[in-house]
């Protein structure tokens, strides 16, 4: 694959050397003997990391002179030294070579910003710039900066919200992404951070109560990037399913929602990616189950900004423009670059927490932030306990750790891999948990949080959650009446506790089976 840089009309940002060959006959004898076929594209990126390419480089849409044009970002070599160049370039035009000699041209042309709160303009050109592009410190400190002005937040959470932003220039190298909530009372500051933010993300769009159509069309639209998504006074998510499907299945990187599309020659099956970093705003928090364990959830307080967001000027929007360039650079110069993988994850807090965590290694807070995450992650297992299903595992937890249970190898000499426990000491341990009182009947649990709890709620939530199964046997040791017991398979019963309960607990709990005679 060869490429073909086609004469921009824009100045070159730094002179590499290695600028295309001008002899026009030779260039125009060559086309003569190519078979070539065009095809146009207009595309916000556009990554060409073919090894054997002669000038290869990565493309991004941006603003210069009023105009949509390409940045690029390229390899040059200086000497011994290889040295990352930009140039803009208001067509790229790439060359592929199929195996029978025929040759495919295929030309891109930058496109227009338009879905995005602030687009990236380059405002001047600078000299050489090889060595001036910021360090990650250097942007975390500005963004840090530029957010502790405007919005009024505790120093913690504008931390997640600086490492939030850089971030969304690096999503493409993670496999799972967190969400940002942003809720709160009117005037709490809400709007204005989520606005801000989708100013200073990467190709962050700013939207008011979008529905799913409307997800759907701006993530179609940025198909060859990663955009970042932020939605302001967001509703619906209860009556809209289809909203809630993007959201459930977007922050995983194969995350795709199907649809059946009526045509006038029948129905078609249209499958969507909808994998991007988002970001949501309003006055309540969503009640879909499932979607909230998806956020980093931020509940804004009236206060006093240092600077009023509305009454930004030319200077603070020219430092905004300047400051989402640098960020852009850095993602193009680090494109490449990948992160370590050393960070496990168990539940779902913590694999929302872990590509910030990766964003904050090696920065002078990396150590706070990484105390600050184990608080919040101590934080959702508490609330999550304090849920019914984290009341009945609680329950199983305690038995468990009592020793109130029997275990059973599948073969002679293996691991532990079937417990049973009786239901009838999950039901009495359960109104213990939850200090609930029994109906007359004892086939109800009465208590001020959940309000009547019945046995088939508590056997749904054991096979949702555990995939538990009903069995009736005789206690060992007894050749008495055979008892209603719920067998549990013990991987699944480690991991499911994991999600209630730290990592040292659940260690032990394992420990305890496994000891089991």
């Amino acid at each position: 694959m060869t490429e073909e840089i086609q004469d921009s009309g824009f100045p070159l940002i730094n002179s590499d050397g290695l600028t295309p060959s001008t002899n026009t006959q030779n260039q125009k004898n060559k086309k003569e003997k190519e078979k070539i076929s065009t095809k146009r594209k207009v595309l916000i990126s556009v990554n060409d990391d073919i090894l054997n390419a002669a000038n290869r480089g990565l493309y991004e849409s941006i603003i210069y002179q009023g105009e949509p044009c390409f940045l690029r970002c390229y390899n040059a070599h200086r000497g011994d030294d290889s040295v990352k160049l930009f140039s803009l370039e208001k067509v790229v035009t790439l060359k592929d070579e199929s195996l029978n000699g025929d040759t495919k041209k295929t030309k891109y042309k930058p496109k227009d910003s338009t879905l995005e709160a602030l687009p990236f303009e380059l405002l001047y050109i600078t000299g050489e710039i090889s060595n001036a592009i910021p360090t990650r410190q250097e942007l975390f400190d500005r963004v840090l900066t530029i957010i502790e002005s405007y919005v009024d937040l505790p120093r913690d959470w504008s931390r997640v919200c600086a490492l939030f932003v850089l971030l969304s220039y690096e999503q493409h190298k993670f496999n799972w992404l967190p969400y940002l909530g942003v809720f709160g009372d009117t005037g709490s500051g809400k709007s204005i951070l989520a606005e801000l933010l989708s100013y200073l993300c990467y190709r962050g769009g700013y939207f008011i109560q979008a529905n799913s159509a409307n997800i759907y069309y701006f993530l179609k639209e940025y198909e060859d990037t990663v955009p970042t998504f932020a939605e302001d006074e967001t509703q619906g998510f209860e009556k809209d399913t289809e909203k809630s499907k993007i959201y459930k299945a977007g922050n995983s990187k194969n995350g795709k929602v199907p649809r059946v599309l009526t045509t006038p020659t029948g129905s078609k099956l249209v499958v969507h990616p909808v994998y991007s970093l988002k970001m949501l705003a309003g006055e309540q928090v969503p009640t879909v189950k499932g979607l909230n364990e998806r956020l980093l959830t931020i509940n804004m307080a009236k206060g006093k900004a240092n600077k009023d967001w509305y009454a930004r000027g030319k200077e603070e929007m020219a430092a905004l423009k300047e400051l989402k360039m640098d960020l852009l650079k850095w993602r193009m110069v680090n494109y490449s670059n990948q992160y370590p993988n050393d960070i496990q994850a168990t539940c779902r807090i913590e694999n929302n927490l872990r590509p910030l965590r990766t964003i904050a290694n090696g920065l002078s807070i990396e150590g706070e932030f990484e105390d600050w995450c184990k608080e919040a992650i101590k934080k959702s297992q508490n609330e999550k306990k304090e849920t019914l299903e984290g009341c009945v595992v609680e329950a199983i937890y305690e038995l468990v750790a009592n020793g109130n249970y029997e275990a059973e190898k599948v073969l002679q000499g293996q691991e532990i891999k079937k417990v049973y426990i009786s239901f009838d000491d999950i039901w009495e341990k359960l109104e213990s948990v939850t200090y609930a009182t029994t109906d007359g009947f004892n086939e109800k649990l009465i208590t001020n949080e959940y309000g009547e709890v019945s046995k088939n709620k508590v056997g749904r939530i054991l096979t949702d959650i555990f995939g538990s199964k009903t069995i009736s046997r005789t206690p060992n040791g007894s050749s008495g009446v055979k008892v209603r017991y719920r067998v549990f398979d013990s991987d699944i019963l480690g991991r499911v506790v994991g999600n209630y309960f730290d990592e040292q607990e659940t260690e032990r709990l394992k420990q305890r089976i496994q000891q089991s005679s």
